[in-house]
C-alpha cells in the first residue's frame, strides 16, 4: 500500500519502498544545461533534477503524471487530503452575455473539465487548458469563477495591453464585484485581473487580502518557469483551484523544454482539454488562415552571433526593408487591412516604421508601438480599424484581440514555437469583414536564421495551416 498526503503545493508519498524508489528513478531527468552548470560549481553534482525529493515529496501538480506510472505498480492507496476546495455550484449557461451553446458549447466543456477533475476519487481541480487563439479564455475563466460557490478569483496577466482587455471584460460581466491591480492602481473585488509584476512586489503588503482568494487562473501559463511567476505561485500555495491557459502547451517535448514543461505541470497539472485552431476554424470561430513563406536569397554572413546576424540581415538591411515594403504594398493594394507588421527588437520596430512611413503612400495611416511606446488609445484605434498599418514589437503577440486584422507580416523570425504561433493568432479571430486571413513570413538565410526559418514552417504545418512558398531576392 502507498500513502498519499496531499496538500496544495506538495504531496508526500510513503509506503512500499521498492515502488517509491522506482518512482524516484522514473521521475528524475538530466538537467539540459548540466554540462555547463557543473563547470561553474565548486562541489560535486550528478546533473540530475529530482521531482520526487529524497524525503518523498513531489509537487501536487505532478500527481496525474505520477499515477500514470503507479497504476501498473500499485493498486491500493490511502489518501489524506488537506486541501480546502470550494464547493461546486451550477456551471453557467451564459457568461458575460455569451451563451455557451452551439459553436461555443466547448467552453462549457472546458469549465467542467476543470471543476469536475478528480484523482483517486478525490476532487483535483487543477490543469492546463491547451486552447488555440480565439477559444475565449476570458469567457472560460469567468465561467470557472461563477461555478464555485463563494469563489474569490485571481487572474494573473503578464502583458499590459492584455490586462486592459481583461479589465474591460470583467467590468462588463461583473460591474459590482470585479477588481484589478496594476502599478499603484488597486481595486479589490471577488474576481480580479492582476499584473503579476505588481503582485510580486506587494506579496507581503497584501498578505491578509490574498489569503481570502481560493481560485487561481493564469493566462499564458507557459511562463511558469519565470522567477516573477514562481515567487507568486509559492506565496499563493494556499489556493487549491488553479488552471493555466496557453495555446502552445507541450507542443514541443525536446530535452531543452523539460524544465519549462515540468514546471508547468508542477503548478497546474496535466493538460485537461485541448482545442486546436483547426477545430476553431471548423466551428467558424477562427478565420481560415493561409501562411505565405517568402524565400529570401540574401547574402550569408559568417562568424556572427545571432544578434549580429539578425541585425545585419534584417534590422539594418535596406534590401530587407524594401522587401517588407513590397509585401506591405501588395497586400494593401489587395485590400488586406488593417495590417500588423511584427518585429523582434525595439530598434528594428522604429527603423522599419520610419522606412515604411517614408515610402508608403500617405493615404495609408500608420503607427508603431512597443512596450516603451504604448497607449490604450493607440491599441483601441487599431482594433477599431482606424489605423491601416501597425508596426509593433513582439509585446503584442500574446492574447490580444484584433478581429479586423486581415494580414500580418512577421519580420520577427523566431526559433521557438510560441512566438510565431502567437503572432499568427493575432489575426485569426473571425470577423464579418474577412473570409481569409493571411500571414506572411520570411525565410532568411544564415547560420541561425536558416534553422529558425525551417522550424517556423514546421510549426505552421503542424498546426494544420496551408503554407505557400514564394521566392524573392535581396
Amino acid at each position: 500500500m502507498l500513502s498519499l498526503e496531499i496538500r496544495n503545493d506538495k504531496t508526500k508519498i510513503t509506503g512500499n519502498p521498492v515502488v517509491v524508489k522506482a518512482l524516484f528513478d522514473y521521475l528524475k531527468f538530466k538537467h539540459p544545461d548540466a554540462y555547463f552548470i557543473k563547470k561553474r560549481l565548486n562541489f560535486q553534482w550528478d546533473g540530475f533534477v529530482y521531482p520526487l525529493t529524497k524525503h518523498n515529496y513531489v509537487a501536487t501538480g505532478l500527481l496525474d503524471y505520477v499515477m500514470d506510472f503507479l497504476e501498473d505498480e500499485e493498486d491500493d492507496y490511502s489518501i489524506l487530503d488537506h486541501r480546502r476546495i470550494p464547493d461546486i455550484g451550477t456551471i453557467p449557461d451564459v457568461v458575460g452575455g455569451l451563451r455557451l451553446e452551439g459553436k461555443f458549447a466547448f467552453q462549457k466543456e472546458v469549465i467542467e473539465a476543470v471543476v469536475r477533475n478528480t484523482l483517486l476519487g478525490e476532487p483535483h481541480p487543477r490543469g492546463i487548458i491547451a486552447a488555440a487563439v480565439n477559444a475565449g479564455k476570458s469567457t472560460i475563466m469567468m465561467g470557472i469563477h461563477m461555478t464555485y460557490i463563494g469563489a474569490r478569483t485571481l487572474i494573473l496577466i503578464n502583458n499590459a495591453a492584455l490586462y486592459d482587455q481583461f479589465k474591460d471584460d470583467l467590468a462588463q460581466a461583473f460591474p459590482d464585484s470585479y477588481g484589478y491591480m496594476r502599478g499603484k492602481k488597486v481595486k479589490w473585488g471577488r474576481i480580479m485581473v492582476v499584473m503579476v509584476q505588481t503582485l510580486a512586489n506587494r506579496l507581503e503588503e497584501y498578505e491578509d487580502k490574498l489569503r481570502e482568494f481560493n481560485v487561481l487562473l493564469t493566462d499564458e501559463c507557459d511562463l511558469a518557469n519565470n522567477k516573477t511567476f514562481d515567487s507568486v505561485y509559492k506565496f499563493l500555495s494556499h489556493i487549491s483551484v488553479r488552471a493555466g491557459f496557453t495555446g502552445t502547451v507541450f507542443l514541443r517535448e525536446l530535452k531543452k523544454d523539460q524544465l519549462k514543461n515540468i514546471k508547468m505541470r508542477e503548478i497546474f497539472g496535466n493538460a485537461l482539454y485541448t482545442i486546436t485552431n483547426k477545430e476553431l476554424e471548423d466551428r467558424n470561430i477562427s478565420t481560415r488562415t493561409v501562411v505565405k513563406m517568402i524565400m529570401v536569397n540574401n547574402r550569408v554572413h559568417e562568424d556572427l552571433n545571432f544578434k549580429e546576424e539578425f541585425d545585419t540581415c534584417v534590422t539594418h538591411n535596406e534590401s530587407a526593408q524594401q522587401l517588407v515594403l513590397e509585401r506591405a504594398l501588395f497586400n494593401l493594394r489587395g485590400g488586406r487591412k488593417p495590417m500588423m507588421i511584427f518585429c523582434k527588437f525595439i530598434e528594428q520596430t522604429e527603423n522599419l516604421y520610419h522606412y515604411l512611413r517614408a515610402h508608403l503612400p500617405k493615404k495609408y495611416s500608420m503607427e508603431y508601438t512597443h512596450h516603451k511606446r504604448s497607449t490604450k488609445e493607440l491599441i483601441d484605434s487599431f482594433r477599431a480599424g482606424k489605423i491601416n498599418v501597425l508596426v509593433t514589437s513582439l509585446y503584442l503577440k500574446r492574447g490580444m484581440n484584433f478581429p479586423l486584422t486581415e494580414c500580418i507580416i512577421n519580420v520577427a523570425g523566431g526559433e521557438g514555437y510560441t512566438g510565431p504561433l502567437q503572432v499568427l493568432g493575432r489575426g485569426t479571430r473571425s470577423s464579418k469583414t474577412k473570409d481569409v486571413f493571411y500571414l506572411e513570413d520570411f525565410f532568411f538565410n544564415g547560420t541561425y536564421l536558416t534553422k529558425h526559418s525551417r522550424k517556423r514552417i514546421g510549426y505552421y504545418k503542424k498546426m494544420g495551416h496551408e503554407v505557400r512558398v514564394e521566392n524573392k531576392h535581396t
